[in-house]
Parts: C-alpha cells; structure tokens; sequence
C-alpha cells in the first residue's frame, strides 16, 4: 500500500472509531432525534436570530431542506417561530423549554466528548496539527 493510502486508511480507521464511541453517546440525547436535528438545536442555541437562510449557510443544504428540519423541530416542540417588530417578513427561530433541555444535554455531551480525546490531541506536535489544519485539502474555509 502506498504511503498517502495508509494514511488515509489510517485516518477513515480514526473517525470511524470515533463514531461508533460517539453514536453511543449521541443516542442516550437524541429522543430518536436524527443528528442534523441535534446539530439544528445546537447551532439555534449558540446562535442569536437564526433563520432557514442562516441555518442552510452552516449546514451546506437547500433553504427548502432547512425549511423541513426547522418543520420537524417545530412540530416535535424543540423550536419556536419568532418575528421581529422592524422585520414582519423574516421568521426566526429560538429553542422550546424542551429544546433548551436537549441543548443542555448534547453540551454536556460535547463537552465529555472534547474531555475524552484531550489525550490524542496532546500527543500531536505542532508541526503535525498545523500541518492538518492548514493544508488546502483539509480546511472548510481556505
């Protein structure tokens, strides 16, 4: 096998490892709430005045395919519709009680989670991290 499939190998062998530790964990919050629904709750948590246009920027997907999540969270009590006196025209989105309990819960999550790969990242110099997090190939927003 040639060097850049091992490490690639390597590396789908990593995250795969990670998402079965995580899946366990994600289950226990989710309420049968799939994780782009967990991912909704989160971000409308972190964020103020959050619309279907806001949300399909960060997750990459349609404003139609926003507009059906925010649809399901609304109707499974998580999300609540808002609008602004100066702006009647853009509808916002803000967490239930329930959705705060959910969001509390997957922070709580994410945070153990952060704990739990400290060691990982703390064996890497910097010359391999900034090697990763800087290549075009690797960066989101190069």
């Amino acid at each position: 096998m040639e060097r850049e499939e091992l490490l690639m190998d390597a590396l789908w062998k990593m995250f795969q490892r990670r998402w079965a530790l995580d899946k366990t964990v994600w289950r226990q919050a989710s309420e049968d709430l799939n994780p782009t629904e967990l991912r909704c709750i989160e971000y409308v948590g972190n964020h103020a005045n959050v619309n279907a246009t806001r949300l399909a920027e960060a997750f990459f997907m349609t404003t139609g395919a926003t507009s059906k999540l925010t649809k399901k969270l609304l109707a499974k009590g998580f999300l609540a519709r808002y609008q602004k006196e100066k702006n009647r025209k853009e509808v916002y989105f803000r967490l239930t009680e329930e959705g705060e309990r959910i969001y509390t819960t997957v922070s709580g999550f994410r945070q153990s989670l952060r704990r739990r790969d400290v060691p990982f990242f703390e064996t890497m110099v910097d010359e391999e991290y900034n090697t990763i997090r800087e290549h075009p190939k690797f960066c989101v927003n190069p």
